[in-house]
């Protein structure tokens, strides 16, 4: 680093090994970077156990409310911090955070937080004149509120009391972990992979599974790899294979084989999926959405389509099938931008202007 971190950080965010969700994987980058930069911190995982049962799901959360809350002020009295920093996104999870912020301001604390996710204007929107004052307020209690892009500062700004607020700190990916030694582009025959996840709805799958069942179909020499709870429930084939959720060697090979990466998504944050599928050399059809826009460009890193237009999907499926030439040119061109916006190694210019002031 070129300044050394002298100030000591209390993160609170859910993280672990086997987590899938935004939030987590971006804690777990931070943990790492902060090991490898030696930057002094506590971690509070407020990774909440699920059950399928819905009953003790209601009661670990009902646990789980109070019991962070409990470790969270005992660490302020115990230990030294001098910044509370907090992943928060929409709905109960940015009413339970909150109150966080609200304790880290009584301690007199500096408090940085980072909003991640897709669906804040939507959540904002719909909420009451009360709550709409609310969110309002517990904004203006922060000391910087770190955002993922330019799409995101600009829609913030009328939230913050002044720009200075504003802290554009983008995801980050591990290319080590997705690249390959093998060219993956002279592999026979082609895969694809989509990672709609649990948002069906918002990632297009639902209005869309029609139209990868017919490309099956077509070219049943393609095997597609799709990634959701639900989603054996809705496709099936000879090359269609659904899995409820990957992480660890199961992930890292399915990108490193997998040529073609689908997101076509209605709205998002700054996707963690699309890095790794640059850093794994994958060409990408996604949309064309101010969050994605600002990352990647059309034909350049990735196809974009209007989202989700059913015909415009199949014809770049379809071209990226028929020209292997524009599948590596843009797996290629997608890695390149990876390694020079959003490596890892990246991390510590940004923590140092981020924490350097605090």
């Amino acid at each position: 680093m070129t300044k050394q971190i002298k100030h000591k950080i209390l993160l609170v965010s859910p993280a672990g090994k086997h987590s899938t969700g935004g939030k987590a994987n971006f804690t777990n980058l931070l943990l790492e970077a902060f090991k490898e930069f030696d930057i002094q911190h506590i971690h509070l995982n407020t990774k909440r156990a699920t059950s399928n049962k819905i009953v003790l799901r209601l009661l670990q959360h009902i646990f789980s409310f109070v019991y962070f809350k409990v470790q969270f002020v005992f660490i302020l009295i115990s230990k030294k911090v001098d910044i509370v920093q907090i992943h928060t996104s929409t709905f109960f999870d940015f009413y339970d955070l909150s109150l966080f912020v609200i304790i880290a301001k009584l301690f007199r604390k500096k408090v940085i937080v980072r909003y991640g996710g897709a669906a804040f204007p939507s959540f904002y929107e719909t909420r009451s004149w009360v709550e709409k004052k609310y969110i309002k307020w517990v904004i203006s209690l922060y000391d910087i509120l770190i955002v993922q892009s330019t799409f995101w500062k600009n829609y913030f700004a009328s939230f913050v009391r002044n720009e200075k607020q504003l802290f554009i700190l983008p995801n980050f990916v591990d290319t080590k972990f997705f690249e390959d030694k093998i060219d993956k582009h002279e592999k026979e025959p082609i895969q694809i992979l989509y990672i709609p996840g649990k948002d069906l709805k918002r990632k297009g799958f639902l209005d869309l599974h029609h139209e990868i069942f017919n490309l099956s179909k077509e070219y049943n020499d393609v095997t597609i790899h799709i990634v959701g709870p639900k989603v054996h429930e809705y496709i099936s084939g000879n090359n269609i294979f659904t899995y409820e959720k990957i992480y660890g060697k199961k992930k890292q090979k399915l990108f490193r084989n997998c040529q073609i990466f689908l997101l076509p998504t209605y709205r998002e944050g700054f996707p963690n999926t699309l890095l790794e599928a640059m850093a794994s050399k994958m060409a990408i059809i996604t949309t064309d959405i101010p969050q994605i826009n600002c990352i990647v460009k059309h034909y350049v890193h990735a196809l974009l389509i209007e989202p989700v237009t059913a015909k415009e999907f199949n014809l770049k499926i379809k071209e990226l099938l028929n020209n292997k030439n524009l599948v590596k040119e843009l797996g290629n061109n997608g890695h390149k931008l990876a390694l020079e916006k959003y490596t890892t190694n990246k991390m510590k210019d940004y923590l140092t202007n981020l924490y350097q002031n605090g």
